[in-house]
Formats: structure tokens, C-alpha cells, sequence
């Protein structure tokens, strides 16, 4: 995008991106908790931004033809879509409906069998949850036909917690500014996940027109359509895109799974890196299943590890290994980012370095108190903040690597996991490790470091679109906030939240509070066998990047090893590898040039799934039917 000297507050854009904030927010919750189909958001996947944005480029063709004034311009494009993502990503797996349940599911899944009462409730901070006993129980259970919803007893604790939102954003976002020189300037890294809004925003005319678009964008549309088809009219014929394999005795699975927007993605990664995602998938499989056989697993409970306790702890080493060397290389960048806060200097980002700095610092100093607040020991609490900082780098890079691939579900280093692990729990208050498993629910906020993709989008634009931008990620976050709220407690006490999708209203909340009542119960002492496991994964990262510098032709990448014991690498492995062999083939056989030509078919394949997913939704929520799955997400 050129620049625009236009100083104009783009206010159209900025209503038409809290309109579509709020509506994404509501899709995605009621996606969850209602109609249960195919995720409208998973982790850091932004489907509902890019389905309004591919809207938005049809109705600005049409505009442009008819009346070429009220058509939106590039720049309006980008606000509405920086506000998208935020919103697209946090309703969802990434935080608010795993934080409104866990927040009070602590209270509501307390029997006398677990003990949470007498194990865990004296030590929460009550200022921080909904007063109300029987108006939490009416939430999961639903209240009575005619009974007003108890919003009042939710006031407190949402303002609250929302305050934290804000200045999580802001400390995040401060945290990228540095950093967006590094990756995108010195380092190029592709950002897979901007490359289809880019061409969207930059000229929606000749993406639009382009056959081998309609030609990528048919076949996983059509394959989707007919099963949708199937759910509704179960004599349709269906096409199978998932089998398991029981494998090692039965001891883990083995998933296939054909998604159309991870080999759309692959285009736009380097191969070497998507080939050592799948490789070192399998061979971490390998490992794992050869610990089940000999009967080695973790003897510290983790929650959500998916039966892949060691080898996660291997990849948390190697992710640790992956922040430490990319720190050194940013050294050179660092030390121009110092001297130009010295000299006053802006730098091309969306704010100054000196108040991304004065930023930066301040939301750290709230953030720390804040955590103190929650029970947890300052010191815990500084250790927190800079494991979180931590995890934010590791996994902004990632993404700005390989998009969902690397970075998409996180980091595969947990923040409590790893405190526990290190320090042992002998020593750690109860108020400390139940304000430890509070922040398993909230961190999720640290998903907004996919803003690190609008960074990028932002960086031809003049100093004040830059300052635009960073206005419009709050904005995003503030509707995306009161559409969560306000969809997820209407539907629970209107319908129940138990009857909202299992594993986030019941699963989560039980394995979180159970996990911190464990942890209570019988504390341990340092875990010498996950320290053990994460000092190997960081040994062979260094390994690998040594091999990678030293010998030009290594096809191995260590961020494919980082990444590749994430649940979403485990679940679209098989994807990874369709993606790097139709690459692989079209270089070999066909020539550079009708990979390039490639590019639009690759962006077909990836807007062809989400829109046939999003217009399914629709049709589920018009309906009124449930568990309709064209593709996983």
C-alpha cells in the first residue's frame, strides 16, 4: 500500500470496524456455545476477519464500478481488518470462553469429593469473580423462563478484568514495536497469515479476476457443501477429510486430516520449514510412542498436554533455545533502537520507540501488580511477566515464520508449567499456585500478538495511519469485549452453559482447578525429568542451528522442531505434508515460473474453506441445526 498524505480520521472505518467486532465476537460465541459446527476461531486463526474482508473487496468492486466515492479505501480496509483479527481470535479458545467459565467454574464444579472449597476458594481473591453462588449455578445450568439475567452480580469483575485486557494489549503491542524491524526488514520473514487480506486490500480488482483463484477456491468449497449436505440429508453421499490410526498399542493416535487452509498457507512458508514441521512431527511421534511402550511418562501432572508430556517439555527447551538466539541476532537491531530513543528519533512503527518504551514499562509495572493482586507472590509474579515476554517473542516470530504452523496454538512452553517445574511446588503458597491456575484462563490474552501481522500491513503507511492503527486494535478488543460478555452470559443463562461445547465449559474449568487442587495437595519438589527433557530439546536446537549456519544444503529447520509437538501440528500434520509435496512438484516439474502463477490457486484453496465454513454457519444458525462440520475450522 502507498502512502496517503490524507490526515483525515477515518471515522467511517472505524465504525465499520466496531460493527464488525462486535458481530465477529457474537458469530464466534454463539459458533461455540449454539450451533457447535466447524470453529469460526481457533487459536490464533482468523477465518470471520478474512470471510468480512473478501466481502468488503466484492462490495468495493461494485462500489468502485457504480459509485467509486463511497468505496472504502486501502488504508480504511486495513483499520477494519487490524480490528478484525482481535476479534476473530480472543472470543473463543484464545481467552473469553475459556476464561468466563473457568472464572467461575472453580465455584460451580466444587464437590465435596475434589474439596475445591476447603482447597482452593480460600485463597482467591473474591473481587475478582461474581459474588453470586446461585447466579453462577443459573449460568452453567440456565435460568428459569421469564427469570431476568443476573448481569449486575458479572459488573464488577468484567470491568475489572477488562482494565487487564486493555493493558495486556498495550504492554503486547509496545512489546512488537521493537521487534517489527528485525523480522520484517533484516530477517524478511514471509508473515504466511497477511498474505491473502494483503492482496485483498492492495488490489481486490485483479484478485478477483484471476481463474486459478476460482479454480483453488471450487475445490474445498464444493468438498465442504457436500458435507453439509451429508449432515443434513445423511442418504447424500459424504467425503471423509479425518481418520485416526491407533498406533504403539494403542497407546497415542496418529491423525489424517485434509485441510485446505494449512496447504493453502504452505505457499507462502519457506520448504525447508514446512518439511521439518511434518518431519519432526513424526519423528517426535516416534519418541513419544517408544516412551509409552517402556512405560516412561511425567510424574508431574500437566493440564491439557494431550499425552505428550516429554516431548512437549523437549520442544518448551527448544523454544527457550529458539527466544535466546533470536534475541542475539536483534542485538545489532537493539542497539539502533537505543540510539534513536536517545536522539528522538520515530522509527517507521505505528508509535515512537521512546513511547512505546514509556509504554512498555508502565503496563509491565500494572501488569505485576495486578498478578500480586491475584494472590501470586511478587517475585512469582515478575518470574510470570518475563516468562510471558518470553512466550509473547518466541511466539510473535512464529507467526511472522509460519503463521498457524509455528505460533498458531502458542508456545510450547507453558508459564506455569515451566515455574513448577523449575522451582518445585514445596515452597509455593497455595495463593500463589491458585493465582498461577487463574492465569491459565486470562493469558490467553497474549493471543493479540497476532497483531505483529497488522504491524507489518501498517509499515508504508505515514506516521499518523500508523497511529490509526494502533487506536484500532483497542477498539477491536473494547466491542470484541462487550460482544463476548454479553452473547456468552445471554446464552448461558437462556440455554445452559453445559450445554455450550463440552471441552470449554466443562473440560477446561474442571482439568484447570483440579490441576491447581493437585498441585496444592501434594507439592513436589523441582521436576528434575522435565528440566531434564527441556535442557535436551535446548541442546538440539542449538545443534540444529549450527548444522543450519554451517552447511548450506541442511533441509532440516529448527523452527519446524520448536513447533511440532503443538496440538495443531499434531491434528494437521498430514496437510503440512500435501502442501510441501504439491510445492515440491510444481518446482520440479514445472519451473519457478508456473509456481509463481501458482500463488493465486494457493489463495483459492484457503478462501474456499473459510467461506464455505462461515456460509454454513449461517445457514446452521437460520436453521437451527447443531454439529454440522464441513472442515475442522
Amino acid at each position: 500500500m502507498g502512502k496517503n498524505t490524507n490526515f483525515k480520521l477515518p471515522i467511517r472505518a472505524l465504525i465499520t470496524g466496531s460493527i464488525l467486532s462486535f458481530i465477529t465476537a457474537v458469530m464466534c460465541v454463539y459458533n461455540m456455545m449454539v450451533t457447535i459446527s466447524s470453529f469460526l476461531a481457533y487459536d490464533a486463526s482468523t477465518p470471520v476477519a478474512i470471510f468480512f474482508i473478501f466481502l468488503l473487496g466484492l462490495i468495493n468492486l461494485i462500489l468502485k464500478k457504480f459509485k467509486s466515492h463511497l468505496a472504502f479505501s486501502q488504508f480504511e480496509l486495513l483499520i477494519i481488518y487490524s480490528m478484525l483479527i482481535i476479534a476473530n481470535i480472543l472470543p473463543t479458545f484464545r481467552l473469553f470462553l475459556r476464561f468466563i467459565p473457568g472464572l467461575v467454574g472453580v465455584f460451580y464444579f466444587a464437590t465435596s469429593e475434589n474439596e475445591w472449597e476447603r482447597i482452593i476458594w480460600p485463597h482467591l481473591r473474591k473481587f475478582l469473580f461474581p459474588e453470586s453462588i446461585e447466579g453462577i449455578k443459573k449460568f452453567f445450568e440456565g435460568a428459569s423462563p421469564g427469570e431476568k439475567i443476573p448481569y449486575h452480580i458479572w459488573f464488577k469483575p468484567i470491568i475489572i478484568w477488562s482494565i487487564y485486557f486493555f493493558i495486556s494489549l498495550l504492554f503486547i503491542v509496545s512489546l512488537l514495536v521493537f521487534f517489527r524491524k528485525q523480522w520484517s526488514e533484516r530477517e524478511n520473514l514471509t508473515y504466511p497469515l497477511i498474505q491473502l487480506p494483503y492482496e485483498i486490500i492492495n488490489d481486490e480488482r485483479k484478485f478477483f479476476k484471476d481463474g486459478l483463484l476460482w479454480l483453488g477456491f471450487s475445490i474445498p468449497f464444493l468438498i465442504g457443501t457436500i458435507r453439509a449436505f451429508h449432515h443434513f440429508f445423511p442418504a447424500f453421499p459424504n467425503i471423509e477429510i479425518m481418520k485416526s490410526f491407533p498406533i504403539f498399542r494403542n497407546t497415542t493416535q496418529i491423525h489424517i486430516r485434509l485441510s485446505f487452509t494449512t496447504i493453502g498457507l504452505t505457499y507462502f512458508m519457506s520448504q525447508d520449514l514446512v518439511f521439518s514441521i511434518w518431519f519432526f512431527y513424526l519423528l517426535l511421534t516416534l519418541e513419544q510412542g517408544i516412551f509409552n511402550l517402556t512405560g516412561l511418562s511425567l510424574y508431574q501432572p500437566v493440564p491439557f498436554s494431550e499425552g505428550r508430556d516429554l516431548v512437549v517439555f523437549q520442544c518448551a527447551g527448544a523454544f527457550i533455545g529458539f527466544v535466546l538466539l533470536s534475541l542475539y541476532v536483534f542485538r545489532t537491531t537493539f542497539k539502533e533502537i537505543i540510539k534513536d530513543i536517545k536522539i528522538g528519533k520515530r522509527g517507521n512503527e505505528i508509535l515512537s520507540y521512546r513511547v512505546a518504551l514509556i509504554c512498555l514499562l508502565s503496563s509491565f509495572i500494572f501488569l505485576l501488580i495486578f498478578y500480586t493482586l491475584t494472590g501470586i507472590h511478587p517475585l512469582i509474579s515478575f518470574l510470570t511477566l518475563i516468562i510471558t515476554t518470553i512466550i509473547i517473542i518466541g511466539v510473535s516470530k512464529g507467526l511472522a515464520a509460519g503463521g498457524l504452523l509455528t505460533g498458531g496454538q502458542g508456545s510450547p512452553m507453558g508459564v506455569q508449567g515451566t515455574i513448577f517445574s523449575f522451582l518445585g511446588t514445596n515452597h509455593i503458597s497455595p495463593s500463589t499456585v491458585s493465582g498461577l491456575g487463574l492465569s491459565i484462563l486470562h493469558l490467553g490474552i497474549t493471543g493479540t500478538n497476532i497483531s505483529v501481522d497488522a504491524l507489518k500491513m501498517s509499515e508504508k503507511n505515514n506516521n499518523f495511519q500508523k497511529k490509526i492503527v494502533f487506536i484500532s486494535f483497542f477498539f477491536g478488543l473494547l466491542f470484541c469485549i462487550i460482544g463476548s460478555f454479553f452473547i456468552c452470559l445471554y446464552l448461558g443463562y437462556k440455554k445452559g452453559a453445559l450445554n455450550a461445547h463440552n471441552w470449554l465449559f466443562v473440560s477446561s474449568p474442571q482439568g484447570t482447578w483440579k490441576y491447581v487442587a493437585e498441585i496444592i495437595k501434594h507439592p513436589t519438589g523441582m521436576n528434575k525429568q522435565a528440566i531434564g527433557f527441556m535442557t535436551i530439546g535446548f541442546v538440539l536446537y542449538f545443534i540444529l542451528s549450527f548444522v543450519r549456519y554451517k552447511i548450506i544444503w541442511w533441509p532440516l529447520n529448527p523452527i519446524g522442531f520448536v513447533f511440532s509437538g503443538t496440538w495443531f501440528v499434531i491434528t494437521v500434520w498430514f496437510s503440512v505434508f500435501i502442501g510441501w509435496l504439491s510445492k515440491a512438484l510444481i518446482l520440479k516439474y514445472l519451473g519457478t515460473g508456473a509456481f509463481k502463477k501458482s500463488r493465486s490457486f494457493y489463495f483459492g484453496l484457503i478462501l474456499g474453506q473459510i467461506v464455505c465454513v462461515v456460509l454454513w454457519f449461517l445457514i446452521d444458525v437460520i436453521v437451527g441445526t447443531r454439529g454440522n462440520e464441513p472442515y475442522w475450522w
